[in-house]
């Protein structure tokens, strides 16, 4: 399937339009069959159909590594927070602190502080998150699936 972003049109592969191109060849000639990838509509360029590597549906984005209904349905705190634990930032903490909360105790307290945000300001950093890098999350998510499959 392909897409035309100026007329919003949809085209499937065999809509688009054909030609055949006649090429001499030796006593006789061959044929060819020519394919336009443009719109049959406005004749503006086509943007050809992905496939979603977590749902394979077909979507049409230049641009993305995953489809927007995946992005939206797996774009959630529970990834973020799985994601990130392959993504480790330090920071230097007051030394009382450190010795009165473990790691796992200071990032319960983070967690918990975030649910405390406001619902819009909690979705935008999920989304500033996951949209920071598309194809890890799509690693992330194949990985999660494949563990899935073993079970």
């Amino acid at each position: 399937m392909y897409y035309c972003e100026f007329c919003e049109s949809f085209i499937e592969e065999e809509d688009l339009p054909r030609y055949t191109q006649s090429h001499p060849y030796g006593m006789g000639s061959a044929e060819e069959e020519i394919v336009e990838y443009e719109c049959p509509n406005c004749h503006s360029d086509l943007i050809k159909a992905r496939l979603c590597p977590i749902c394979n549906e077909e979507y049409i984005k230049d641009d993305d590594d995953l489809c927007d209904t995946c992005f939206e349905k797996n774009c959630t705190i529970e990834n973020c927070v799985e994601m990130g634990k392959d993504a480790v930032e330090e920071y230097e903490l007051n030394g009382f602190l450190a010795s009165v909360y473990s790691k796992d105790e200071i990032e319960d307290c983070l967690l918990a502080d975030f649910a405390k945000m406001p619902k819009h300001m909690q979705d935008r950093y999920i989304a500033d998150y996951c949209g920071e890098d598309k194809y890890f999350l799509v690693e992330f998510l194949e990985e999660k699936m494949k563990n899935a499959d073993l079970y």
